[in-house]
């Protein structure tokens, strides 16, 4: 995002971030958690009103899969009437805990 944003901008962990308010813009990211995005991230979001946003996560499922697109639809849910300008989400590694209580499952690619 740094790189990417050519303007000026402020980026925050989201326990640390102002309040939504104070902005015209916003981008949200999240990882996702159970099929949903995290709690923290889904209390912030809750916060946004009338705002242009836009929206960034990441899964241990591929980005094209149903969990993924279930995990952004409930994101855009939680951001109501907001006005959603874009979305991106990708692959990410997954929790080596996670991992070890899910042994019948194929290792993550990214774990490797």
């Amino acid at each position: 995002m740094q790189q990417i944003i050519p303007t000026h901008k402020e980026i925050y962990p989201v326990d640390e971030a102002p309040p939504p308010a104070n902005y015209d813009i916003i981008l949200t990211g999240f990882w996702v958690n159970r099929g949903k995005p995290d709690q923290k991230s889904q209390g912030y979001m809750k916060k946004v009103k009338d705002k242009k946003v836009g929206i960034f996560a990441t899964l241990g499922a591929y980005p094209t899969s149903k969990h993924a697109r279930e995990a952004l639809h409930y994101a855009r849910k939680l951001l109501g009437a907001n006005e959603i300008v874009g979305e991106f989400i990708c692959q990410g590694k997954i929790d080596p805990l996670v991992l070890r209580r899910m042994p019948k499952y194929k290792v993550h690619e990214m774990n490797n």
